[in-house]
């Protein structure tokens, strides 16, 4: 790609959204920038069969990208049979690092609940089948996520990731108590998020990972403009500040729990 190589990587964006058309005609700068400013690798996220696709195809082509292959539950009515075999395919790269993002959303309601429940349970038994971590959308519906969770505990093992977490403190005791990971993203940097900046102090270090969403939720300078993965260091320094915590020390803890959760190395191979 032309980009600065990075000998020792600062962050992990373990989500982002790279196959949006928001990243159409400039990814190979988006990516460079990332590099730039220590970001790699790159968990670039699927929502549906399309980017689930493109997101491993996109990894063949760029160094640092790494995919994850799901459903999300706006998408939930397009999961049946057909689809499910398509995953399990794309499951067999050695790019695909995670199943998701996948889960409930009850905020928006873009499809029927017992559809949702239906494509959330189907993803679980991907990833167990694959052996790979989840990634779980969850918006209204913390009691009901939690429950198909620990429904699957035993097959999950603690291999599950709450992106973007933005509920109630209480709910990060819950996940956590599940064996979940958090993950935080910019909305933690937005002055009006207190009852967010609460729960961050309740989440033990070792459970936390750090993203972007990418383009979504641009950290608080760059905020309503597209989000990206270089300016993940916004996030970790907003939550160094929270935890009082230096940012490198904070910036390690993160990059060991993402590679721990992922199953990837230093150089940012699974």
């Amino acid at each position: 790609m032309g980009a600065q190589v990075i000998a020792v990587p600062n962050h992990i964006d373990s989500h982002a959204h790279l196959c949006h058309k928001a990243f159409r005609d400039d990814l190979p700068s988006v990516l460079a920038r990332a590099q730039e400013k220590g970001v790699f690798p790159i968990i670039n996220v699927a929502v549906d069969p399309e980017t689930s696709r493109a997101a491993v195809e996109a990894s063949e082509r760029h160094e640092g990208l790494l995919a994850t292959v799901g459903i999300h539950p706006h998408e939930a009515a397009r999961m049946n049979e057909r689809v499910l075999k398509g995953l399990r395919a794309l499951c067999n790269s050695g790019a695909v690092v995670a199943v998701g993002e996948s889960g409930l959303d009850f905020h928006r309601m873009l499809a029927p609940r017992w559809c949702q429940e239906e494509c959330l349970r189907r993803s679980v038994r991907l990833a167990i089948r694959h052996d790979l971590p989840l990634v779980v959308h969850c918006r209204d519906a913390e009691l009901e996520v939690l429950d198909i969770i620990h429904e699957f505990r035993a097959g999950l093992q603690g291999r599950v990731v709450y992106h973007c977490f933005s509920s109630l403190p209480e709910y990060a005791h819950r996940f956590v108590d599940e064996g979940c990971y958090l993950g935080f993203a910019g909305n933690v940097t937005y002055w009006d998020q207190e009852r967010l900046h609460r729960a961050v102090t309740r989440v033990p270090l070792d459970r936390m990972l750090v993203e972007t969403d990418s383009p979504y939720l641009s950290p608080g300078p760059q905020r309503g403009d597209r989000n990206e993965p270089a300016n993940i260091g916004l996030v970790v320094s907003c939550l160094a500040s929270a935890l009082e915590r230096p940012v490198e020390e904070l910036a390690s803890s993160l990059r060991a729990n993402a590679e721990r959760f992922f199953g990837i190395s230093r150089k940012g191979e699974p």
